[in-house]
């Protein structure tokens, strides 16, 4: 019997004899054959093997849109390949060479270098190598025709948040954040800026608190700048939901009460926000969406299918423990809202935190 044959069995294509094919599949089930996968690389076009650039695994943001891409890359038949490169270039730029070796179908990138504002040349060299051989779809909006994007819309984000925040009656607010040199950042802080301005507030510089990193230690950091303040904000933004987290735990430390106090919100509602005491009010993502987006724009990449140049994921609030409405004590059963100075103006019926607000605040016993 002839290789073609046997080929022709295996993959179920074509018109092969009853006779054969039983006699096939006999000694398949008899040696309990498995194709090997790289053997079939070398004449197959494709390896159905996507790899994944992640700036650092240990931020459960890149976790949860790890974890829900290889599930949504699995029920469409691929396997994935990681490459954790610890937010350092020269592993970023020893995973793209790995890659274009192993002759993956495509290159998924999370963070990095990819969302720098001012490109990095050595970056681009490294980024073109790997166009040569493959597709590569990025989980941020990358900007560059060559590739796909599925990006987190970060001002509507900020928009979801300040609606929140500004329909619970507070007008000063302060914002904690590092990465000024990445797109997402200035965005949201640009965002934040615009949304002030509108709302007729003034923007405090000394309320807006950068740090040195995008982990709970640097979190802590602006909390201990924050608590030697005279004057503080009554509502706190995190850039993510670590910085949150090390937000939380530095003014819990310094006798601040969260939310009687200070409000607290963050950004990406992963794990971290629903083991924290008191729980943390976030804006996240679907992140099972999210990750069903970046599979539409690798398979549609890899079959050679126009697609949408650049989506972006929709952003949500999260509410849980960690807000409260301004000026609200526990000893206060009932209250009228909104207070006299709020921006009642951007708590319209229609806006994204309108009607969550007004629900929120009925169910603590306020009236409006």
């Amino acid at each position: 019997m002839s290789p073609a044959t046997v080929s022709r069995i295996l993959n179920g294509s074509g018109t092969v004899r009853e006779e054969k094919r039983l006699r096939v599949q006999a000694l398949i089930e008899k040696y309990n054959f498995q194709p090997n996968a790289m053997a079939r690389a070398l004449s197959d076009a494709h390896t159905r093997v996507i790899g994944m650039m992640l700036a650092d695994v240990s931020n459960p943001y890149y976790n949860s849109l790890f974890t829900a891409v290889v599930n949504a890359a699995y029920q469409r038949g691929y396997a994935t390949m990681m490459f954790n490169t610890l937010s350092r270039a020269e592993l970023e730029d020893a995973a793209m060479a790995r890659l274009c070796e192993q002759r993956a179908d495509a290159m998924i990138i999370m963070g990095g270098r990819i969302d720098l504002d001012v490109p990095d040349p050595a970056f681009e060299r490294s980024l073109n190598m790997v166009l040569e051989t493959m597709p590569v779809v990025s989980a941020s909006r990358s900007g560059r025709e060559n590739i796909l994007s599925v990006a987190v819309d970060h001002p509507g984000s900020m928009d979801v948040a300040m609606d929140y925040l500004l329909g619970l009656g507070h007008t000063e607010i302060g914002f904690v954040y590092t990465g000024a040199q990445f797109y997402g950042t200035r965005e949201k802080v640009e965002r934040f800026r615009l949304r002030m301005v509108q709302a007729g507030l003034n923007v405090r510089e000394e309320w807006m608190i950068p740090v040195k990193g995008y982990d709970s230690p640097s979190g802590r950091d602006g909390a201990e700048k924050l608590l030697q303040m005279k004057k503080r904000p009554t509502a706190l933004l995190g850039l993510n939901d670590l910085i949150a987290v090390g937000v939380l735990q530095g003014l819990l430390s310094g006798g601040v009460k969260v939310p009687e106090e200070i409000s607290l919100i963050g950004f990406d509602d992963t794990f971290l926000t629903n083991v924290m005491t008191p729980q943390l009010t976030a804006v996240g993502y679907d992140y099972d969406e999210y990750a069903a987006m970046l599979m539409d724009a690798v398979t549609a990449a890899v079959e050679g299918r126009e697609i949408e140049r650049c989506r972006l994921v929709t952003p949500r609030l999260f509410e849980k423990q960690s807000c409260a409405v301004y000026g609200r004590r526990k000893s206060s059963l009932t209250r009228s809202f909104p207070p006299k100075n709020a921006p009642f103006a951007y708590w319209p019926d229609g806006s994204p935190g309108g009607k969550r607000c007004k629900e929120s605040l009925a169910e603590q016993g306020f009236r409006s």
